[in-house]
């Protein structure tokens, strides 16, 4: 059972008095907690935190434009008692001072206080201002306003009410700030006149007032799905047999108290239930629910076998004496063939398909075989035997089981959790192979393993499954490896594992092996240890976190959908890697700002290849050299993602300049033009020393022509040595040290919202719109919509120098 404190509603007092306008589609204020104790670092707060979001409530189709103090408002936002807000250097008191561009070197900046409509950064944020001194809050104290507001135009999309989950359901809302609170005993109380328009356009306005308290944002999550345990039972995502409160996937009903759930039990073939009662037979067995005359752990209601016809379970005759059952198979033998009538049946007349090593037992079927071996025991079997077995379960015990020869089967394959099964030559499985439920599962080959395509291989969780082969093992159908499992491969020539079919690797599993090689299709996540190969008809998704130990050659397609595909070694990129932006609302985790790749060598990439992630969440960081001869700028797109020298390797980083010089402009920054390879943002990171080098023709201008970088932004907190190349960029933040000043560049084209074009925006300009009231088109009409009225006003002031 566990506290859980991440995304939930505050139930706080709301007070809700009506104004001159209509309130029916404003219903007040509510708030949200984001997350507690979660900014480090020397500029966080000093002891217990907690940051939250304030939400107005209103109805489907509404909207917020404005959240005012006027005279009946003591103070808009404040902390009591004697409490403070954090506040973040890098941030500011509106939503429009928050650059996401920041949040990879400065992620506590995402929790700084400020108010808002809407959204929490600065992109397509036309939030304005207007009456309301700030001093206060961004020390830390109050917002205390009597006559100003914060607000967006009616045309701006940011008021629009979206659906949030409010206690046990969903309300319509705008978030109206965002605020870092210090200390767990400080409570928060906000008050303000809110004023939108409701679905018909009319406008709308309401006082609310609302408090909020640490204590009241606790409530119990024991599954951790982010809903209170109460609502998961009364809305009937979880059950409670019980009535005790607790649903009951947080309970373990262990009735044979093996230390696994009677569910998991019954799933995996751990338990039988024979009578689908949902209890393991054993259970029903010891408690008098169901009989067990012959204590074979089969209830009898399961057992309706006689062939003898004399009233008793064939079972029970068995256990009893009445009945022979020399074959082991649960059949008294009156009730079996005996051609040659020597009293013994035919199916006890074993041929030496299978001889025990230990004991000198011979049987005719490997079941038989299986079932009397003790742990230590080597069972030897006839290859053609053993091939035409329909199944092959080797129990629990710890079996060297050989095959004395070349093994064709279409089997199913039910492994031991020890022991091995060995085969003298080359073997080909049509059939399913699984693990035992733990413990390590062994196939070895002297020569070549074959899974083949119409079989699946299932590593179950936390087992292992190691394959050894001469010649190695080729997986051709469908492989999965789930949360916890190993498959472990060795080969001593070829690859200890190559996927030529399916592979997938749940959270939590591990591939390892020297080398592996994928022709086919591997979604992965979790680990892989060893060198990768990806051939040319190999796709490679990276479906989630994924940590790869060793080198990856790809020269096929590597996608990537979420997560950050770390790699501890070196990428040689021959073919093409693309960031997928993931939004399947059926997995528990889209795409997040900062996934892509970590590779901690270096990054070579031939002229032929591309690199495709054209969205501002992926970032690739390279800790070696950084080595692109891409010629063609429709194969690279990365003028929203981040690239990111993190100096791992430990050595001078070489980063290949790119892009055709066209000099301070824009134009550099336009993707997709031939000879443009512009970046979202090049970021130098403290451990780096990155230099940068014109290798390869990139522009295909000649290499005497030189190359540059364009990038929205540029950070360096290392040291980036330019080498006489330029690096242009929207928005420059040096925290460490660059060879030349000169060479970093900071983009002009103008100034928006300076009509007369005077270098800022200032009265002057204001005056033109005035002047220009009511016209046409025109320089005074900022905003293009073929009249200079009140927007353009606004946004001059808006853009005020």
């Amino acid at each position: 059972m566990s506290r859980h404190t991440n995304w939930w509603t505050v139930a706080a007092a709301s007070t809700l008095l009506a104004t001159g306008g209509a309130h029916a589609d404003l219903l007040g204020l509510n708030a949200q907690l984001v997350d507690t104790n979660h900014i480090t670092g020397s500029n966080g707060p000093a002891g217990d935190h907690y940051t939250i979001d304030i939400f107005a409530i209103m109805e489907a189709g509404d909207r917020l434009d404005a959240m005012a103090g006027d005279s009946t408002v003591q103070k808009m936002i404040t902390c009591t008692p004697d409490g403070s807000f954090w506040q973040n250097s890098f941030g500011g008191n509106l939503s429009t001072n928050i650059n996401p561009a920041l949040f990879v070197a400065f992620p506590s900046l995402a929790y700084d206080s400020f108010v808002t409509i809407g959204l929490l950064d600065q992109t397509d944020n036309a939030l304005s201002v207007q009456g309301i001194d700030f001093t206060a809050f961004a020390a830390g104290g109050a917002i205390d306003a009597n006559n100003g507001a914060w607000f967006v135009t009616h045309d701006d999309a940011q008021g629009n009410a979206d659906l949030y989950n409010f206690g046990c359901g969903e309300e319509y809302a705008v978030r109206v700030a965002r605020l870092t609170v210090i200390g767990f005993d400080t409570a928060v109380h906000v008050e303000g006149l809110l004023q939108g328009k409701d679905a018909s356009g009319a406008t709308v306005t309401l006082s609310a007032s609302l408090d909020v308290t640490y204590a009241s944002l606790q409530f119990e999550d024991c599954n951790d799905n982010g809903v209170d345990d109460s609502c998961d039972i009364s809305n009937g995502t979880s059950q409670d047999s019980d009535e005790n409160g607790v649903p009951d996937e947080c309970q373990t009903f262990d009735c044979n108290e093996n230390g696994t759930n009677d569910g998991d039990d019954i799933a995996e073939g751990t338990s039988s239930d024979c009578n689908g009662n949902g209890i393991p037979d054993e259970c029903d067995i010891a408690d008098g629910t169901s009989s067990d005359c012959d204590n074979n752990g089969t209830p009898d209601e399961c057992q309706s076998d006689d062939c003898n016809a004399n009233g008793i379970p064939d079972t029970c005759d068995i256990a009893d004496g009445t009945s022979e059952d020399c074959d082991g198979d649960g059949t008294p033998d009156e009730c079996e063939l005996d051609s040659d009538g020597d009293g013994t049946i035919d199916d006890c007349e074993v041929p030496p398909n299978y001889v025990n090593l230990n004991s000198g037992a011979t049987y005719e079927f490997f079941d038989s075989a299986i079932a009397d071996a003790e742990d230590g025991d080597s069972i030897l079997g006839l290859a053609d035997a053993v091939s035409s077995e329909v199944s092959l379960n080797f129990g629990y015990n710890c079996i060297e089981f050989i095959a004395s020869g070349s093994v064709v089967t279409t089997a199913s394959i039910d492994l031991a959790p020890c022991g091995s099964f060995n085969i003298e030559g080359t073997g080909f499985i049509d059939g399913n192979v699984r693990t035992a439920a733990s413990g390590t599962s062994r196939i070895e080959a002297d020569d070549f393993l074959e899974f083949d395509a119409s079989g699946m291989v299932t590593v179950r969780t936390g087992s292992t499954l190691e394959v050894s082969a001469l010649g190695g093992s080729d997986f051709e159908g469908t492989t999965i490896i789930r949360n916890g499992g190993v498959l472990s491969g060795y080969a001593a020539g070829g690859f200890g594992v190559e996927n030529s079919g399916t592979m997938y690797m749940m959270d939590g599993a591990t591939l390892e092996c020297d080398d592996a090689q994928n022709s086919g299709t591997i979604n992965a996540q979790g680990t892989v240890i060893g060198n990768l190969a990806n051939t040319g008809d190999g796709t490679a998704n990276g479906v989630a976190d994924l940590v790869h130990i060793g080198d990856l050659v790809n020269d096929g397609t590597v996608n990537i959908y979420r997560g950050v595909y770390t790699l501890v070694g070196d990428l040689t990129n021959n073919g093409t890697i693309i960031g997928e932006i993931d939004t399947d609302p059926g997995r528990s985790t889209e795409t997040q700002p900062g996934d892509g790749m970590n590779i901690s060598g270096s990054f070579t990439a031939g002229a032929g290849t591309s690199l495709i992630m054209p969205h501002e969440y992926w970032a690739l960081r390279i800790g070696g050299d950084i080595d692109i001869a891409i010629n063609d700028a429709g194969n690279f797109d990365m003028s929203v993602a981040e690239l990111n020298a993190t100096g791992r390797s430990g050595s001078v980083q070489n980063i290949e300049v790119m892009s055709a010089d066209l000099g301070n402009g824009p134009d550099g920054l336009k993707k997709g033009v031939a000879g443009n390879y512009p970046l979202g943002s090049l970021v130098i990171d403290a451990a780096s020393t990155s230099n940068l080098v014109d290798i390869h023709d990139n522009d295909n201008q000649s290499q005497a022509d030189g190359e540059a970088i364009y990038c929205d932004v540029l950070i360096v907190d290392g040291t980036l040595v330019t080498n006489g190349y330029k690096v242009y960029a929207n928005e420059i933040v040096i925290n460490g040290s660059v060879s030349n000043d000169n060479d970093v560049i900071i983009i002009v084209d103008g100034i928006f919202g300076d009509i007369n074009a005077d270098g800022s925006v200032n009265v002057l300009d204001l005056l033109r719109v005035i002047a220009d009231w009511g016209q046409g088109g025109g320089d005074a009409d900022l905003n293009t919509d073929g009249t200079v009225d009140i927007l353009d006003f606004l946004l001059v002031l808006q853009e005020w120098s």
